[in-house]
C-alpha cells in the first residue's frame, strides 16, 4: 500500500498524535506529519510528531491511528524526511518508546535503530522510556530531490 505524506493542518495533525500516543502535550517546536492512504480522501494512517529540536537531532514520535499498524514504509519514509536536507536536515532523530511496548522496542531494532539509554519517569503516568536512535550515516543516502525517490515509488507528498 502506498501512502501520501503531508505536513498540512498542523492543529488537527498534533491534536490526532497527542490522542494516538497518549502524550499529554507537545513542546512549542512540535512539527506533525501525517501518512493517509492512497485514496483522494483517504483516512488518517499514522502520524509522526517531531519535536525538541536542537542543531542536528530532534525527537519523533509515532501514532498509529484505529486499527492502523505501522509498517516498514512509513519509517522509511520519515526517517527520509528527517535526514533530507530540505526536509528536517537531522543527523540524529531519537525515538522514545515506553517501556512496556516490547513490540515497538523489537520493531525499531530491526529497522535499524541503535538502543542508546532509558529514561526513567519521562512518560505520562511516570513510566520509563527506552530511547533509540537513527543517525544519517546509518541511513541509505537522500536522492538528490526531496520528491525524486518518493515519487518513483508511489503518490507520496513532501512538504
Amino acid at each position: 500500500m502506498s501512502l501520501h505524506f503531508t505536513q498540512r493542518n498542523q492543529a488537527a495533525l498534533l491534536a490526532a498524535g497527542l490522542a494516538a500516543t497518549g502524550s499529554e502535550s507537545w513542546k512549542a517546536d512540535a512539527v506533525a506529519v501525517g501518512a493517509y492512504g492512497d485514496q483522494l480522501h483517504a483516512d488518517l494512517h499514522a502520524v509522526a510528531v517531531f519535536q525538541s529540536f536542537d542543531a542536528t537531532s530532534a525527537e519523533i514520535h509515532f501514532g498509529m491511528i484505529g486499527a492502523h499498524r505501522l509498517g516498514r514504509e512509513t519509517v522509511e519514509a520519515i526517517t527520509l524526511m528527517a535526514f533530507h536536507p530540505r526536509a528536517f536536515n537531522l543527523d540524529v532523530a531519537w525515538l522514545c518508546v515506553g517501556e512496556d511496548n516490547r513490540t515497538a522496542q523489537v520493531f525499531a531494532l530491526k529497522l535499524g535503530a541503535e538502543f542508546e539509554h532509558r529514561k526513567r519517569a519521562s512518560a505520562p503516568g511516570g513510566r520509563d522510556v527506552i530511547v533509540f536512535s537513527w543517525k544519517r550515516r546509518d541511513t541509505r543516502p537522500a536522492p538528490a530531490s526531496p520528491n525524486a525517490e518518493i515519487a518513483a515509488s508511489s503518490a507520496h507528498e513532501v512538504r
